[in-house]
């Protein structure tokens, strides 16, 4: 497994559930906001557990979604494993690349006029909010991935 920024966790972490079939998406995050809830009345850790079982959120869910608990369990569980695989996979397709050396070239050729391109993904746009003519170096490359001139 390739080393990983700490900061680009949680940008995986959004995209994976965003990437999740539409009822999965909806009972994970339903579950995950009823559990932070739970969390910011807890005063300690043995209150949140007290809390969790007296307002169980996977009991919420299934009165919210007429499912039973352990279809709901079953969902979440199968969510769980499917935002591991799809953040493990981008982990390990991501490179590094080392521009210290390539910086020191730059500097010799002053002279040169350099372009530099940043490949983003669509999805990266909208979380994000980015604004198609808030940049007017900004182009589509296919309906998936844009570039942007710097």
């Amino acid at each position: 497994m390739n080393s990983v920024n700490p900061i680009l966790v949680p940008f995986f972490y959004r995209s994976a559930i965003a990437n999740l079939p539409e009822r999965k998406r909806e009972i994970y995050q339903y579950i995950e906001s009823k559990e932070a809830e739970l969390e910011k009345i807890a005063a300690n850790e043995k209150q949140f557990m007290e809390l969790m079982v007296e307002k169980s959120p996977f009991k919420e869910a299934a009165d919210h979604f007429s499912l039973t608990m352990s279809t709901i369990k079953e969902i979440m569980d199968e969510a769980q494993a499917e935002i591991d695989l799809m953040i493990m996979a981008r982990i390990n397709r991501m490179r590094w690349i080392n521009y210290s050396k390539t910086e020191r070239k730059f500097q010799k050729r002053k002279n040169k006029k350099w372009t530099f391109f940043l490949f983003l993904n669509y999805f990266f746009l909208e979380q994000y909010s980015f604004k198609r003519n808030r940049y007017d170096k900004l182009y589509v490359i296919n309906r998936n991935y844009y570039v942007l001139l710097c």
